[in-house]
This record gives structure tokens, sequence and C-alpha cells, in this order.
């Protein structure tokens, strides 16, 4: 059984449309966070590798795991912003 290991924490903003208390309009998925992830990076995760409790729901930050290849995890800081 391989140990896993845990690179570096990195950041990712979403923008997403809010309200004025900052509550989404929609929210934000695995699938969202996945796509976020190949736009900035380059790198192809699975929708099924990110692992949150439930769809972000409100603008904050929040830490995501990922599986980014057998045995390696990654905490992403993912911050969910209001689009201007």
């Amino acid at each position: 059984m391989r140990s896993k290991r845990s690179a570096s924490a990195r950041r990712l903003t979403i923008p997403q449309q809010a309200g004025a208390d900052g509550r989404l309009f929609g929210s934000v998925t695995a699938q969202d966070i996945a796509t976020a992830i190949r736009e900035a990076r380059g790198l192809r995760i699975d929708k099924r590798n990110v692992h949150m409790p439930e769809p972000i729901k409100n603008v904050g930050t929040y830490m995501v795991v990922v599986d980014v290849v057998d045995g390696v995890t990654a905490t992403i800081k993912t911050m969910v912003v209001a689009k201007k």
C-alpha cells in the first residue's frame, strides 16, 4: 500500500454570479473545480477526483482536496468571488 503524499496548497479563483448577500446564483460543483484547474494549470482532473462535502453556494474561501495522480493529493485553496 502506498502512502498518500500531499502536494503543496495552490490557489484557484472562480468568479460566479452572486447576490448582494454573497449567495451564488447556482453553485460551484466538482465539475466546475475540475474545469477551473484545467483552464488555470492545464491539468485534466476527473470530477470524481475532486472531493467536496457539498457544492459551494456562497462566495468565500474553501479548501478542496483533489486526487492529482495515484497516491498524490493536493489541497487547493479555492476562492469563489462575485463576478463584476
